[in-house]
C-alpha cells in the first residue's frame, strides 16, 4: 500500500506543478499524503498538531487533492486493461465523436442516381431523379457501474488487490464495446432490418461452400433504386473457437486442395 501512496502523491504534486501552484501548496499536499501512509501503517501522528488519525484521516480521503490523485492513478491501471482486445470491431463500425449528449441527426443515402441514357444530336436529356436520404438520429448513452471500496481494501493492497481492480474496469470496459457491437450480428432485429435473413437459412459447420453462399448472397443485395450494391468479403467475424477453422478456409481459396 505504501508504494500506491507513494504514486499517488507524486501524481497529484505532478498536476500541481503542471498547474503553477507555488511550493507551499506542493508541501501541504505531501504531508497530507505522509499523514496518510503513516495512519495505513498504524503510526500515531498526534503531536502533528492533528486531531487524531481518524478525523484527519477522513479529511485527507475526502480533500481534492486526494480524489484528483486516486482518479488519475486508476485511469493509468485501466488503461491497459481496456488494452487487451478480445474482439476488434474497429474496422466493422464507422466512428463518430459528438459533441455532448444531445440528440444528433444524419441522413443515409439508400441509393445512389439514375443511369445516363443515350441523346442524339441536338437531343435533350430527360431528367433524372435522386431518391430522398433516410433521417437517422442517435445520441451518447451514458454506461456506466460504480465499485466501493473499503478502508481494508486499502490496507491489504499490499498483495496488489486494488492494482489488479483497477486493471479490471479496464477489461470490464473494452468487453462491454465488445459485446455491444457483437450482438448487432446476431439478434433478431438486426438480421430483419436489414433483410439478412436468406443469410442465416443455411446452417451448419463453417466450410468454404458456405462462405462462398455468403458472398453470393452479399453480391445479390440491391440498394433502394434496385441497383447491385458493389460489396466484398472483405472480414469473417468468427467465435474465437474456429480461429483455425476460418485460417484454413482463407487458405483455400488460394489452394483449392485445401478447400472443406
Amino acid at each position: 500500500m505504501r508504494r500506491i501512496v507513494s504514486l499517488l502523491s507524486e501524481i497529484r504534486k505532478l498536476q500541481l506543478k503542471n498547474a503553477g501552484a507555488p511550493e507551499s501548496k506542493l508541501a501541504e499536499v505531501g504531508g497530507m499524503f505522509n499523514y496518510f501512509d503513516s495512519a495505513l501503517n498504524g503510526v500515531m501522528v498526534n503531536g502533528m498538531g492533528f486531531d487524531g488519525p481518524e478525523s484527519k484521516l477522513g479529511e485527507v480521503m475526502t480533500s481534492a487533492d486526494f480524489t484528483y490523485a486516486i482518479q488519475e492513478f486508476v485511469q493509468r491501471q485501466m488503461l491497459p486493461g481496456y488494452q487487451q482486445v478480445s474482439f476488434p470491431f474497429e474496422p466493422l463500425v464507422k466512428p463518430e465523436t459528438l459533441p455532448n449528449y444531445l440528440s444528433v441527426t444524419r441522413y443515409q443515402n439508400r441509393c445512389g442516381t439514375d443511369d445516363l441514357e443515350w441523346t442524339g444530336e441536338k437531343g435533350e436529356p430527360s431528367p433524372g431523379s435522386v431518391q430522398d436520404a433516410t433521417k437517422r438520429q442517435f445520441k451518447v448513452e451514458v454506461w456506466q457501474k460504480q465499485f466501493d471500496f473499503s478502508m481494508r481494501t486499502l490496507v491489504n493492497d499490499d498483495i496488489g488487490y486494488f492494482e489488479d481492480t483497477a486493471s479490471k474496469f479496464g477489461r470490464s470496459a473494452r468487453r462491454t464495446l465488445e459485446k455491444f457491437v457483437s450482438r448487432m450480428y446476431t439478434n433478431g432485429t438486426s438480421i430483419t432490418a436489414l433483410a439478412l435473413g436468406a443469410l442465416y437459412t443455411i446452417t451448419g459447420r463453417l466450410t468454404s461452400s458456405r462462405v462462398s453462399t455468403a458472398r453470393m448472397g452479399f453480391n445479390q443485395r440491391t440498394d433502394a433504386c434496385g441497383e447491385r450494391i458493389v460489396a466484398r468479403l472483405a472480414y469473417i467475424v468468427h467465435h474465437s473457437g474456429l480461429v483455425d477453422t476460418v485460417r484454413v478456409i482463407r487458405a483455400s481459396q488460394l489452394i483449392p486442395e485445401l478447400a472443406t
